[in-house]
């Protein structure tokens, strides 16, 4: 079960009566109401003013509010004791899993680096345009360093490429031999008190495997175990005052 929650404790029987309920009336609920996309948990309610109020309630999330479609019933104003709170919200079903070797890759997908046979694993971080190399991706430096190589970087120090011309650091996703690029800068300092630290790599993604849109890889089905059956794009409103 999805859950959200607020700045402060939650009551363990509430939890328990919270994921009862959910497992009891979540299935069900989906199957017969085809306006609802998402069935969420939630302690605390919201007011106008952006004001928390404990409150444990059962959030349906519904392509629109007050529209009931042809031949359903409205949803009731309590399923075993838990109050409901209707919002607008919506889901878009995720492509492939983040280990599947993926035609047109996607931020989180797995990536790898194999040294001397020795894998280093990580996740593959958002896209940009680079000036000189084109579409490239950025990961965690030290995920895919290995630790000499990192300890190497640092000396370099901030805003200095750590790359070595005669050598090629080919990264694959999920794994050889899927080739998703070569690294084409890192940076890495080491954070102080008073400044943060920096620990980027820079992938140049190869031409056949480039990203089409801004999608998150699918979750294994053993998420649902956790709850993660559905996923939310949000959107956001912009108000102007006139």
């Amino acid at each position: 079960m999805e859950v959200e929650v607020g700045n402060t404790g939650i009551d363990d029987t509430d939890k328990d009566i919270m994921l009862a309920c959910f497992k009891k009336n979540a299935e069900s609920l989906l199957s017969t109401h085809t306006n609802l996309s998402i069935v969420q948990g939630s302690f605390y309610k919201i007011n106008r003013n952006l004001e928390e109020t404990y409150e444990p309630r059962l959030v349906l999330y519904v392509i629109a509010k007050e529209y009931i479609p042809l031949g359903e019933d409205p949803f009731d104003k309590v399923y075993d004791g838990i109050q409901v709170d209707v919002r607008e919200g919506m889901f878009t079903m995720f492509g492939n899993h983040a280990d599947d070797a993926l035609s047109n890759i996607r931020m989180g997908c797995k990536i790898q680096r194999v040294v001397n046979e020795q894998s280093y694993n990580g996740t593959l971080g958002v896209f940009f345009e680079h000036p000189e190399h084109g579409l490239c991706g950025i990961t965690c430096a030290h995920a895919i360093l290995t630790p000499e190589e990192h300890r190497n970087c640092i000396e370099y120090g901030l805003k200095k490429t750590w790359i070595d011309n005669h050598q090629q650091i080919v990264v694959y996703q999920p794994a050889k031999p899927h080739l998703l690029g070569h690294v084409v800068g890192i940076i890495c300092s080491e954070g102080t008190m008073s400044n943060s630290g920096n620990d980027v790599a820079i992938i140049r993604i190869v031409d056949d495997r480039k990203p089409v849109n801004g999608k998150w890889p699918q979750p294994k089905s053993d998420a649902k175990e956790l709850g993660i059956e559905h996923n939310v794009y949000f959107k956001l409103n912009t108000l102007a005052n006139n």
